[in-house]
């Protein structure tokens, strides 16, 4: 009876090491996967930050005013200057 009890207990904690050991393996798996997808945001991040500074450069500005929106540069006597309130 004490054999078999040991024997029991022996399989228990060998199933209890076994439950132990695949709830590790599925966390660093998981962990695995989030590192990636933080490489991956990091590198999209890094893109658009790029293309915020490509787009919002003086000359990309421009260059849509005049093509998309039809503005011209000002001919020195289209501009009106106004006196300074202070």
């Amino acid at each position: 009876m004490k054999k078999a009890a040991i024997v029991i207990g022996f399989f228990l904690w060998m199933f209890f090491i076994t439950v132990i050991h695949l709830g590790i393996i599925r966390s660093g798996r998981t962990i695995s996967r989030l590192q990636n997808d933080v490489e991956i945001k990091e590198a999209r991040n890094q893109y658009l930050q790029l293309e915020i500074a490509r787009l919002s450069s003086p000359e990309t500005v421009i260059r849509f005013a005049q093509t998309e929106l039809g503005f011209r540069p000002l001919k020195p006597h289209e501009i009106i200057l106004l006196d300074d309130p202070k």
